[in-house]
């Protein structure tokens, strides 16, 4: 960290609300968009009850935030938490690479639900039955680039992804609107071990997103098995013409 500081220029007398921007994921974001009191489009992909959502609408409050998500249950606590805000959108469909239907997984813990199969080594890395499939629904399928030209959508400041490792089939739903640069930061749920069938591994991923005009910016919020090894973490992603990583310390206001 001290080295990471030194590069940016900060002193010992670094505040701790700049401490803070460099490590909270969400804070970057919102630096990183340099629109915190303006209007700001948030895709919240995944979006289960809504908390995340909840919290872009915090940190952006004039913004726009459709928050997708296909499960029934999740989506009643998604419409019952954000009821208030008339800036959140809620909709009930997953995101994926084709506009239909598609099979989704119900599990033991809800926040494991997918469009992939749990894998069978999946207990070993994240407890035992977590990932046990209850119940197989059908629920309807969107894409990114569908939804923008349906709702002539302009631009997406923040895409934000948690689809339990399906993410790459959101990420290839959106080739034209990537194609197009309306996309400008991705920050996404990435699984290292193995955790459902067809999952992408994490230096696929990278190379899928450097093939679709996106660099790394940044790892947060590791989570490791019981033995210390790296089992999940958080992505932030810049479009290539994006140069706010480099003048941190120049244009943050400490």
């Amino acid at each position: 960290m001290k080295f990471f500081l030194t590069l940016l220029g900060l002193t010992k007398k670094t505040s701790a609300n700049t401490k803070l921007m460099l490590n909270d994921a969400f804070e970057m974001q919102r630096y990183l968009t340099n629109k915190s009191n303006n209007n700001v489009m948030i895709f919240d992909v995944g979006a289960f009850d809504g908390s995340i959502s909840l919290k872009y609408a915090g940190l952006f409050p004039s913004s726009l935030i459709y928050s997708f998500e296909p499960f029934p249950e999740s989506f009643y606590k998604l419409v019952e938490k954000t009821s208030k805000y008339s800036n959140i959108l809620p909709v009930n469909k997953g995101v994926g690479d084709f506009v239909g239907f598609a099979k989704f997984n119900s599990n033991k813990f809800s926040q494991t639900n997918s469009f992939l199969n749990s894998h069978k080594l999946a207990d070993k890395v994240w407890g035992k039955n977590l990932l046990d499939t209850k119940n197989v629904i059908n629920v309807e399928l969107t894409t990114i680039d569908s939804f923008v030209k349906k709702h002539n959508i302009q631009k997406i400041d923040i895409l934000k992804i948690d689809t339990q490792g399906s993410e790459y089939l959101v990420l290839k739903g959106a080739k034209e609107s990537f194609k197009r640069g309306i996309v400008k930061l991705i920050y996404t749920e990435i699984i290292l071990l193995p955790t459902y069938e067809n999952q992408l591994d994490f230096d696929e991923l990278i190379r899928l997103m450097k093939s679709f005009g996106f660099r790394l910016f940044n790892l947060y919020n590791l989570s490791l098995t019981k033995e210390g090894e790296l089992r999940q973490v958080d992505a932030l992603f810049l479009h290539q013409t994006s140069s706010k990583s480099s003048n941190l310390s120049k244009n943050y206001k400490f």
